[in-house]
Formats: structure tokens, sequence, C-alpha cells
């Protein structure tokens, strides 16, 4: 209060005579009521020591502070020094970046410089393919004709043997082969001096001692499986037929073409073109040297490989032909169509 500061700002300045007097008039005003009281204050030395402790407090907090600023300054270095060194690596993958692109804008145009050859190549190894396939088939047949001249040549020794023995057994006229009729229709003649005659007896298979090594799908355990998968068509596939000795499929599709396929390996040896509608079937000759092809423009192909082309066309069906088969003497086609016929085309007489 004010009386005390009174009293003790005039002992801190040893001023006794005016506290006595000081005192004496006080209580005198007091006793009689007249002291005016005032409101009461707080004492400056409770705000000096507030704020003595706030003080401190704030030396404290600033300690704290001071020791944040320094945790942070040497963070602060050390994520430029981050910074700096992440800035360096990115401007080095930019530079190995840039290289990359300019190596690969040079790799395309040495590429482009090499595309005419490379086609040039890819046309020159599918003309090899296609002359390798012709040539095995060529081949074969040769091979089929030295079997049969043999035989007749045989033959022939063993007929002028018996015919220049003496006391042989007499010549006897030749008469038709048993179990062999026309293809023409029975009762009538023949229309073509080389009209194809159709044995009604049982015919070997020419193919029977041919020996085909089997694959790894037909030999492992657990039977067939998915090898090779390739795109043949550019539409859906409508028929396929095995090569009788070769391993080659012919696919034939909507797309209007057929191609021959060397499998496993999915490699396209031949492709034809022709007909002008989907088509709906195929098969190759015995002898594998030629495709018979149905097609839905009403009309019969036959394919000739070592000519490249066609070597016959039959029209003679008046809705689409859905499949085609051969006969085992190799030159008599069989069809079947929607005009609910099947006809049988003799290539002999051709």
């Amino acid at each position: 209060v004010v009386d005390d500061f009174i009293r003790n700002f005039l002992i801190r300045n040893k001023m006794t005579r005016t506290l006595e007097a000081f005192q004496r008039e006080w209580f005198e005003l007091h006793e009689k009521g007249q002291a005016n009281t005032m409101e009461i204050v707080p004492d400056c030395y409770v705000q000096i020591e507030e704020l003595e402790n706030r003080v401190k407090f704030l030396h404290k907090e600033m300690g704290k502070m001071k020791k944040n600023v320094n945790n942070a300054g040497t963070q602060f270095i050390k994520i430029r020094k981050e910074r700096d060194f992440h800035r360096m690596h990115h401007r080095r993958i930019v530079q190995e970046k840039e290289k990359l692109f300019a190596d690969i804008r040079r790799l395309k145009k040495h590429y482009e410089s090499y595309e005419p050859a490379l086609s040039e190549l890819r046309g020159k190894y599918e003309t090899a393919m296609r002359e390798k396939m012709l040539t095995k088939i060529e081949c074969e047949k040769n091979l089929t004709k030295i079997a049969n001249l043999t035989t007749t040549l045989t033959n022939y020794e063993t007929v002028r043997r018996t015919l220049s023995t003496p006391g042989g057994p007499p010549v006897q006229e030749i008469s038709p082969v048993p179990g062999v009729v026309s293809a023409a229709a029975p009762g009538s003649t023949k229309e073509h001096p080389s009209d194809t005659v159709i044995r009604t007896d049982a015919a070997e298979n020419p193919n029977i001692g041919a020996s085909i090594a089997m694959t790894s799908h037909l030999t492992r355990p657990g039977g067939f499986r998915e090898t090779h998968s390739f795109k043949a068509h550019d539409m859906a596939i409508s028929g396929l037929a095995l090569h009788p000795t070769k391993p080659v499929i012919a696919t034939v599709s909507d797309d209007t073409k057929w191609r021959l396929w060397s499998i496993p390996e999915g490699e396209c040896v031949m492709t034809g073109h022709g007909h002008d509608m989907w088509i709906g079937g195929c098969g190759f000759n015995p002898e594998g040297t030629r495709l018979a092809t149905g097609s839905g423009d009403t009309t019969v192909k036959v394919w000739d490989f070592g000519e490249g082309t066609c070597m016959h066309s039959f029209s003679d069906h008046s809705h689409p032909v859905w499949d085609v088969a051969w006969h085992h003497s190799g030159q008599l086609v069989a069809s079947a169509s929607m005009d609910n016929t099947s006809k049988l085309f003799d290539l002999g007489s051709m």
C-alpha cells in the first residue's frame, strides 16, 4: 500500500525524523477517520519479482530457441549439401538422357538405312524357303518316278527273259486290269483318251513305309500340349490340311487366301490367292505336290506348287463349296457344295 511504500522509502534513505513525523501525523488522521484510504495497488517488489521470474523464463526459452536455431542451421547446411548433390546428379542424368536420345535418333537413322536391305533379305529368304519346299517336292516326285521306272524295268526284264526262254509259256493277250472301272458314268465309254480309271480293289497307301520323326509333345508324359502359336491370317481360319509326307500344313481363311506353313516353326512357305470369296476347305494330293481349295465363289481350284499357279479352276457348282478331298490316285478331286451336290473332277482328262 502507499503508506507502507512511504515508510520503506524513508527507512531506506535513513530519514528517521521525517518518518516519525509521518507516523505521528498519519496515525492521528487515521484515529480521527480523516485518512483518505486509496485503492490497493500491487507492491512494486511483487511486480519486480514477477518480472524477474518472467525474465528467467524468457532466458531459458531463449536458450532453447538458440539450441533449436543451431540445430536448424546444421540441418539447413546438411539439406543444402544434399540439394547440391541431387542437383549435380540431376544435371548428370539430363546429360545422359540427351546423349541417349541422340544415340536413339542416330540408331533410328541407321535402321532406316538398313530397312530396304532387310526387306530385300526378307524377300530373298521367303523365295529361298519357297524354292526349298518346291525342290523337296520335286525331289520326291523324281524319287517316285525313279522307283516306278525301276519297277517297270524289272517287270520288263522278267517278261523278256520269260519270252526269250525256249519252251516257255505261250504269249497270252493282256486283258483289262481286274477291279478297274472308268471315271465316266456307268455304261458309257471314255470321253477322253486320258480319262482316269478308278480302282475298286483296295489300294496300298504309298506312304505306309515313310518314317516320320516323333516330336517331343508326342513322346513326353502328359500327351498333347500347345507348343507353338502364330498368326496365320487376317480373318477367321476355316480349314487346314496336313501334308502327307512333310511337316507342313495348309490353312485357308475368310480373307480369300491359302498359305503353307512349316511346323513347328510357323514360317510361311507359300501364299496363294485367286478366290473372290472365303475359302471353305482344302486338301493335299497324295504326292503332296498340289492343293485343292473350295470357295464361297462356287469354284474349286487346283494349285500346283511346282508351277506356283492355279492349274485348274472348276465352276460347276451353283452355290458355295464347303470342302474338297482327293482320291488316292491323285487325279480325282471330290467337292461338297451347298447346292446339295457332290461332284468328282478328273484332272487326267483336262
